[in-house]
Protein backbone atom coordinates (compact mmCIF):
# COMPACT_ATOMS: atom_id res chain seq x y z
CA UNK A 1 0.00 0.00 0.00
CA UNK A 2 0.95 3.66 -0.67
CA UNK A 3 2.74 4.79 2.60
CA UNK A 4 1.44 8.37 1.55
CA UNK A 5 -2.19 6.72 2.24
CA UNK A 6 -1.01 5.11 5.55
CA UNK A 7 -0.42 8.60 6.62
CA UNK A 8 -3.37 10.31 6.11
CA UNK A 9 -5.34 7.50 8.35
CA UNK A 10 -6.46 8.60 11.62
CA UNK A 11 -5.87 6.59 15.01
CA UNK A 12 -9.35 5.66 16.34
CA UNK A 13 -9.71 5.66 20.21
CA UNK A 14 -12.89 3.81 19.32
CA UNK A 15 -11.13 0.33 18.59
CA UNK A 16 -12.85 -2.45 19.73
CA UNK A 17 -10.47 -5.85 20.54
CA UNK A 18 -11.59 -8.83 19.21
CA UNK A 19 -13.82 -10.95 22.03
CA UNK A 20 -12.21 -14.28 23.05
CA UNK A 21 -13.68 -17.31 21.12
CA UNK A 22 -16.84 -19.02 22.59
CA UNK A 23 -16.35 -22.23 21.14
CA UNK A 24 -14.25 -25.01 21.91
CA UNK A 25 -13.44 -25.96 18.83
CA UNK A 26 -11.52 -29.29 19.93
CA UNK A 27 -13.75 -30.65 22.07
CA UNK A 28 -16.17 -29.96 19.30
CA UNK A 29 -14.26 -31.84 16.78
CA UNK A 30 -14.22 -34.78 19.03
CA UNK A 31 -17.96 -34.86 19.53
CA UNK A 32 -18.49 -34.83 15.61
CA UNK A 33 -15.90 -37.16 15.28
CA UNK A 34 -17.38 -39.71 17.91
CA UNK A 35 -20.80 -39.04 16.48
CA UNK A 36 -19.49 -39.88 13.16
CA UNK A 37 -17.50 -43.39 14.23
CA UNK A 38 -20.95 -44.23 16.13
CA UNK A 39 -23.60 -43.48 12.91
CA UNK A 40 -20.73 -45.58 10.88
CA UNK A 41 -20.75 -48.41 13.13
CA UNK A 42 -24.76 -48.33 13.64
CA UNK A 43 -25.09 -48.93 9.55
CA UNK A 44 -22.44 -51.22 9.25
CA UNK A 45 -24.01 -53.58 12.03
CA UNK A 46 -27.54 -53.13 10.12
CA UNK A 47 -25.64 -54.92 7.44
CA UNK A 48 -23.57 -57.52 9.43
CA UNK A 49 -20.27 -55.64 9.28
CA UNK A 50 -17.79 -55.32 11.38
CA UNK A 51 -15.95 -52.13 12.34
CA UNK A 52 -12.45 -51.18 13.51
CA UNK A 53 -11.22 -48.06 13.25
CA UNK A 54 -7.30 -47.80 12.42
CA UNK A 55 -5.31 -44.63 14.56
CA UNK A 56 -2.49 -44.74 12.36
CA UNK A 57 -4.13 -44.78 9.49
CA UNK A 58 -6.44 -41.94 10.31
CA UNK A 59 -3.38 -39.83 11.29
CA UNK A 60 -1.73 -40.76 8.02
CA UNK A 61 -5.24 -39.95 5.96
CA UNK A 62 -5.27 -36.67 7.75
CA UNK A 63 -2.94 -34.98 5.31
CA UNK A 64 -4.82 -36.53 2.46
CA UNK A 65 -8.20 -35.50 3.33
CA UNK A 66 -6.19 -31.66 3.84
CA UNK A 67 -4.57 -31.46 0.21
CA UNK A 68 -7.87 -32.95 -1.10
CA UNK A 69 -9.72 -29.74 0.10
CA UNK A 70 -6.79 -27.81 -1.16
CA UNK A 71 -6.77 -29.14 -4.30
CA UNK A 72 -10.98 -28.72 -5.05
CA UNK A 73 -10.83 -24.65 -3.57
CA UNK A 74 -7.40 -23.67 -5.54
CA UNK A 75 -6.15 -26.68 -7.77
CA UNK A 76 -3.04 -26.90 -5.51
CA UNK A 77 -1.52 -30.23 -4.74
CA UNK A 78 1.56 -31.47 -2.52
CA UNK A 79 2.83 -34.08 -0.96
CA UNK A 80 1.06 -36.82 -3.14
CA UNK A 81 3.84 -39.32 -3.58
CA UNK A 82 4.65 -38.76 0.44
CA UNK A 83 1.28 -39.80 0.77
CA UNK A 84 1.40 -43.00 -1.84
CA UNK A 85 4.29 -44.18 0.14
CA UNK A 86 3.02 -44.01 3.86
CA UNK A 87 -0.18 -45.77 2.53
CA UNK A 88 2.16 -48.41 1.21
CA UNK A 89 3.93 -48.41 4.24
CA UNK A 90 0.78 -48.85 6.43
CA UNK A 91 -1.49 -51.50 4.55
CA UNK A 92 -0.13 -55.33 5.10
CA UNK A 93 1.10 -57.18 2.16
CA UNK A 94 -1.76 -58.97 -0.03
CA UNK A 95 -4.27 -56.13 1.07
CA UNK A 96 -5.49 -53.73 -0.84
CA UNK A 97 -6.46 -49.94 0.15
CA UNK A 98 -9.23 -48.10 -2.00
CA UNK A 99 -10.27 -44.57 -0.88
CA UNK A 100 -11.68 -41.21 -3.19
CA UNK A 101 -13.12 -38.11 -2.01
CA UNK A 102 -16.35 -37.43 -1.68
Amino acid sequence: MDPKILKTLKKSSNLQSLLEPTLDSERVEIEVENVLRHLVKELREDKNLSTRWDHKLAHILTPALMNYEMDRLGGVTFGEEEFQESIKQHIPQGHTFKAFPI
